[in-house]
């Protein structure tokens, strides 16, 4: 396939008041035309530039690292109580292989251990040495004196091999997704290794196994950046002391704090320590101050802080600590997070470093929540449907502070948190809570010094406790929605819909180059062979679904050809019939979705339908197709909750009109509004328009005004609104008015978006509906942007790699994007609780003054010594 020619466009950005669409197409042909706004095309860069690049590349398997022989036989010998025991593997073991998970991942075989020489990479020789020689120690109470110099741990004649198998079966993993050879991949493998240190064993680890294989695979440069997240509920405070100065490695921490109260109780793990020299704000810790956090919680932390520092980082490799300490049931974390959400997390992460995801396996304590946790992480990697999130309700009040105060201590570091508005907090301000934040900064902690215990130091859970626990995961496991199996990808395509074209004297970017160019990519990438053709019934007839939506009067005229042509809409003998075979595509899709022949779909049709209404045709289009859709989803299947996701440059008027009143389709449309003057010429497009009666709270706009955004200002929508909503929602289907005129080059949208961030957007929408998802064509009039964006769309629907741009957040956001992604969340937090959690912050950050004896009454204290984080 030869390259298009290339240009990059410099457009006038200022809003030009026009009549119509028609108007709006002339003059943008005019400055073509006439040349007016080209940079030259020797010098310009070639947008599609990263598309040619992932155009062939595919989804290989994933590879999972464990064994039951070696890592077993480490125990502790003089108490058979001890949590971190031999059932933690062997039950999640047991658990995957019940779920025929194992048979759908690659299991790795090693042929040699790793060296002294790998240990110290991280650690000293003299550690190393350490745990061989009490290894050898026949005496169980010479090994428990041993035992005494660290905290909390034990040794056995077995821990020394096992620590080394550990490690191995970690730096092989990773070693093996670095090089390729594999999609993402999963070390299951005890003992856990996060807390040990350079030159101290801590907390039931020995060697770092995380930290070593990030090393490796950086000096063997099979990567450049690494990316580290724990979720274990203790902080990972060995990994961060081995990158605390370094910014090939960023590290990012969620645990159980308790302003210092909790254990490793260290004063390092707070949010204002954030690296230092080089590695300043690389190092990333968000601290839990309460127990019982649920998923609607930690969800919050990963959409306002982790995801957009992972995309504004854009790392080679994803290493997970993954610890489930913080599963429901277990007494260490003491969290309520199902299982499911360990899915999430996954997916979510999915489209970042081409899904090169490592998982090691670090804590988690109550068996039957690690097993089930861990064994949706596996189904993660392996791109199953996500399962539901149970109902949580409004982030709790400690959260929000925790991660507001992260934003605080960050902000000078990452673009990603441009959007936030700061004040200066001097004494005698009075703080409005539900807006503003003081970020602060309070510190209780006190540090244990050996000898330490070494029987009984660990909280136990009442067999009550137990029981109510254990029926929690039983109840999980037997809702059947909870294991859904990826099912592929499916499409549809009519070639009659190619038919519907302008004649010589009508232009229209409205033309048929639009579908046959998606399929002449789709063929090159080999996508036709990989994604399923659904194809309509030839006698299919959904005449009685449009009534549903459109009046019959009108459709009368559309079926019958006897529309009159104006200014954006031409018609000749086959439009009638294109428009509703467009309809019965989609259908037949929503069809194959929801009875699960496929996971998820593309509709490749046209005309668009977005624009029109119950009794209307404009904007090129002539039956709203998506609604239709929804319309048919509830009718037939009893689906109550629909969300739709309009991502075309011009407001969906149509869609948006036809659900106004509706509780049961939530309608987010993220568009160019220029304070109005930019097509549909509505201010209904405008962000107060948030629906009627029943559907009050269930239209959401974020409209754009003066400028032209891009990937920075779409992303940073989708994190701070669609996607929190989206959550809260809880949608059955998810449908995606896919227009790709807000893509680079397109002639009437005047924005910048790649044709890979429409694939991560779809990568970020994954996880909601069970999977169930269909993108349908809308916009799009650069031929190029809307073939290269639908294929990154269909690769992301496949879980095939979709690179991340390379300007995401390298600057700061839009001014004009910001205030408008600001008034979004204003006005829609009414309906949706979880867009409250972003506040206006302190420019300063203020230390609470140390209290031995913590209490809420201190806790609460309004005593503040004023510094700045960066002095």
């Amino acid at each position: 396939m030869s390259r298009p020619v290339l240009r990059a466009f410099k457009r006038n950005y200022r809003s030009t008041k026009a009549s119509s669409l028609k108007d709006v197409v002339a003059l943008r042909k005019k400055q073509m035309d006439e040349g007016g706004y080209m940079e030259n095309e020797k010098s310009a860069p070639d947008p599609y530039e990263m598309c040619y690049k992932y155009l062939s590349t595919c989804r290989k398997g994933t590879v999972v690292g464990t064994e039951s022989q070696i890592m077993i036989d480490h125990k502790n010998d003089w108490d058979e109580n001890n949590p971190e025991n031999p059932s933690r593997l062997l039950e999640i073991i047991n658990r995957i292989a019940n779920l025929c998970l194992l048979t759908r991942c690659e299991l790795l075989t090693i042929d040699k251990e790793c060296t002294e020489e790998d240990v110290t990479l991280i650690h000293s020789s003299d550690l190393f040495e350490t745990l061989q020689r009490i290894s050898k120690i026949e005496s169980i109470d010479e090994r428990e004196e041993e035992a005494k110099k660290y905290d909390g741990m034990f040794f056995c004649m077995n821990t020394f091999k096992a620590a080394m198998q550990a490690l191995t079966w970690t730096i092989e993993v990773t070693k093996s997704v670095c090089q390729g050879t594999f999609h993402n991949g999963f070390a299951i493998v005890r003992p856990p290794g996060h807390h040990a240190k350079y030159n101290a064993f801590e907390g039931y680890c020995y060697f770092n196994n995380v930290a070593i294989a990030a090393e490796k695979c950086l000096q063997e440069k099979l990567c450049k950046k690494v990316m580290i997240i724990d979720f274990d509920v203790h902080h990972g405070n060995g990994t961060q002391e081995a990158f605390y100065r370094r910014k090939d490695v960023l590290f990012f921490s969620m645990h159980r704090y308790e302003n210092g109260k909790y254990w490793p109780n260290l004063r390092e793990g707070n949010f204002d320590f954030i690296g230092e020299d080089e590695g300043k704000g690389y190092n990333i810790n968000v601290p839990l101050n309460c127990i019982g956090l649920r998923d609607a919680d930690y969800l919050s932390i990963v959409l306002n802080i982790l995801l957009p520092v992972a995309y504004e980082y854009r790392p080679d490799l994803i290493m997970i600590s993954a610890g489930y300490d913080a599963a429901v049931g277990c007494p260490e974390g003491q969290m309520l997070v199902t299982p499911g959400f360990y899915s999430h997390i996954v997916h979510l992460l999915s489209g970042i470093a081409d899904g090169h995801i490592v998982m090691v396996l670090e804590g988690g304590y109550f068996i039957p929540s690690l097993a089930e946790s861990a064994a949706l992480s596996l189904k993660g990697l392996l791109g199953d449907p996500c399962p539901g999130l149970e109902e949580t309700g409004p982030t709790q009040r400690s959260v929000v502070d925790s991660i507001n105060n992260c934003k605080g201590a960050l902000f000078n570091h990452w673009n990603c948190f441009s959007a936030i508005q700061r004040f200066e907090y001097l004494p005698g301000y009075e703080v409005n809570p539900n807006k503003e934040h003081i970020v602060a900064v309070k510190y209780f902690g006190e540090i244990e010094n050996p000898p330490y215990l070494t029987k009984s130091y660990y909280p136990e859970l009442s067999q009550l406790a137990i029981d109510d626990f254990t029926s929690f995961v039983h109840r999980f496991r037997e809702n059947e929605e909870n294991y859904k199996i990826f099912k592929g990808t499916g499409y549809g395509f009519e070639p009659v819909t190619l038919l519907h074209v302008p004649d010589k004297i009508s232009h229209s970017f409205e033309n048929p180059v639009r579908l046959t160019k998606i399929l002449e990519l789709m063929q090159e990438a080999k996508l036709t062979e990989s994604c399923t053709e659904i194809k309509m019934s030839p006698d299919r007839d959904d005449y009685e679904f449009c009534l549903k939506v459109h009046d019959g009067y009108y459709m009368e005229k559309v079926i019958t050809n006897k529309l009159t042509p104006h200014q954006d809409l031409y018609i000749n003998s086959h439009t009638s019939k294109a428009a509703m075979t467009s309809v019965s595509v989609l259908l037949t899709l929503v069809d194959a979705v929801l009875t699960e022949e496929v996971t998820n779909a593309a509709a490749l049709i046209r005309p668009p339908g977005h624009h029109a209404s119950i009794s209307k045709g404009q904007g090129f289009c002539f039956i709203n197709n998506i609604s239709v859709a929804a319309k048919y989803a509830k009718e037939k299947y009893g689906v109550s909750r629909i969300l739709i996701i309009d991502l075309d440059v011009h407001h969906g008027n149509g869609t948006q009109d036809i659900f106004y009143n509706s509780n049961e389709v939530l309608y987010i449309s993220i568009h160019r509004f220029d304070n109005g003057n930019y097509y549909p010429f509505k201010l209904s497009a405008g962000a107060k328009y948030v629906g009627h009666g029943p559907g009050e709270g269930f239209n959401v706009n974020i409209p754009f005004s003066n400028g032209a955004m891009g990937n920075t200002e779409y992303l940073a929508a989708f994190l701070n609104i669609i996607l929190p909503i989206g959550y809260a929602f809880k949608p059955e289907l998810v449908l995606v008015s896919a227009g790709f005129d807000a893509g680079i080059n397109d002639p009437l949208g005047g924005y910048l978006v790649s044709p890979e961030m429409f694939g991560q957007f779809i990568y970020l929408l994954k996880p909601l509906a069970l999977g169930r998802l269909i993108v349908v064509l809308e916009g799009g009039y650069n031929v190029h942007t809307t073939a290269f964006s639908m294929l990154m769309c269909l690769k992301a629907l496949r879980g095939m790699p979709v690179p991340v741009p390379s300007d995401v957040f390298t600057k700061m956001i839009d001014k004009n994007a910001a205030q408008a992604i600001r008034e979004v969340l204003d006005i829609q937090q009414t309906y949706w609780p979880s867009l409250s959690v972003p506040k206006m912050i302190s420019s300063k950050v203020m230390y609470c003054r140390y209290e031995k004896y913590f209490s809420e009454a201190v806790y609460q204290m309004d005593k503040y010594d004023v510094t700045n984080v960066d002095d």
